[in-house]
């Protein structure tokens, strides 16, 4: 005698009149967004080879009506990596502040 073919579970128990999982879930809304300081850091930089990601991730993020932050810890992280003695790959000195 053949075997009836598999149910799932909801076939099983029947459809008790739920919604599918699908419809349950909720429209998307914006959300705040802390800003993280690597990305600080490469949009202060125009010709940083990843400056162009970094802006086109804010911009994405404004668009959607996300609101972001910046947070007194970002700007010390910032100002540290910005004016460390071992910047060459930001190029600025202790005298020199990024205009944002």
């Amino acid at each position: 005698m053949a075997r009836p073919a598999a149910r799932s579970r909801s076939e099983r128990r029947g459809d008790r009149g739920r919604q599918s999982r699908g419809d349950l879930q909720p429209a998307a809304r914006p959300v705040s967004v802390l800003v993280d300081t690597n990305v600080l850091l490469r949009l202060a930089r125009p010709k940083h080879h990843q400056y162009q990601v970094a802006l086109s991730g804010v911009a994405r993020a404004r668009r959607a009506g996300e609101t972001l932050y910046v947070t007194p810890q970002n700007i010390a992280e910032f100002w540290a990596a910005a004016t460390h003695d071992k910047v060459s790959r930001l190029q600025w000195a202790v005298g020199v502040t990024p205009q944002i």
